[in-house]
């Protein structure tokens, strides 16, 4: 069960604008870590293990940033991976239907923290929130 934490109001800081997001820390009892996920050996198993699918969303975990931003055109995805062009389109409109990612403007991606997200869980929560409000 997750409870709502009794804490002080938190908010993020755009540095760009200075405008300011309040964000939500939820607490599970018992849980104060996410698990750790090493994205490029996951991306070396789902490559080994898997089809032409798992080779799409290994070069998507491969590829991404500290913010979970991945900038690669579908071309450049098919390139990359060697899919072809018809299988990255479905795999992208797929994970976006699934709200495992979504298109931030073209050529630009972001992967939901609620998949792969590092840190600890105050930095993740204030993440989901980041993703579920902007881009």
């Amino acid at each position: 069960m997750t409870l709502p934490a009794k804490i002080p109001e938190l908010r993020i800081l755009n540095m760009e604008t200075g405008e300011t997001m309040a964000f939500d820390q939820l607490i599970v009892p018992g849980q104060e870590r996410w698990d750790k996920v090493y994205p490029k050996n996951l991306a070396r198993m789902l490559d080994m293990i898997g089809d032409e699918k798992m080779k799409v969303v290994a070069y998507l975990l491969r590829k991404k940033d500290t913010m979970n931003l991945v900038s690669a055109t579908m071309r450049e995805i098919s390139a990359g991976t060697g899919v072809s062009l018809k299988t990255v389109n479905k795999v992208m409109q797929t994970m976006q239907k699934n709200d495992f990612m979504h298109k931030v403007k073209a050529g630009k991606w972001r992967l939901s923290p609620r998949i792969i997200c590092g840190g600890k869980q105050s930095i993740g929560m204030a993440t989901i929130n980041y993703y579920d409000n902007v881009d």
